[in-house]
């Protein structure tokens, strides 16, 4: 009789805080939406006129502030509220943010 395969350990996705929930400041608005559209931390920080260690300080508090841990479940959780249609809520200098 042939034993059973081990089953995979499938890697649970906890849920992270909704965007709204958050808090995030005005620059990790722009900053979030600048992700969202694909920019890299350059790019963000060209677009925004500061420096890419400041991008990445903005980075590391809005993924502590909307518990994620990556760039990809960060945009995701941006996605899912611009889908929610919560973009109509906040604008920053013709900026999704």
């Amino acid at each position: 009789m042939a034993t059973p395969s081990r089953m995979q350990r499938v890697p649970r996705i906890r849920e992270s805080k909704s965007v709204e929930a958050a808090q995030l400041s005005k620059r990790e608005w722009q900053i979030l939406a600048r992700l969202g559209e694909g920019d890299s931390y350059k790019e963000i920080a060209g677009r925004l006129g500061i420096s890419v260690q400041t991008v990445n300080d903005h980075i590391k508090s809005l993924y502590r502030k909307l518990d994620v841990h990556s760039r990809a479940h960060a945009v995701n959780c941006y996605q899912k509220w611009i889908a929610s249609g919560g973009a109509a809520k906040r604008v920053f200098n013709g900026a999704l943010a």
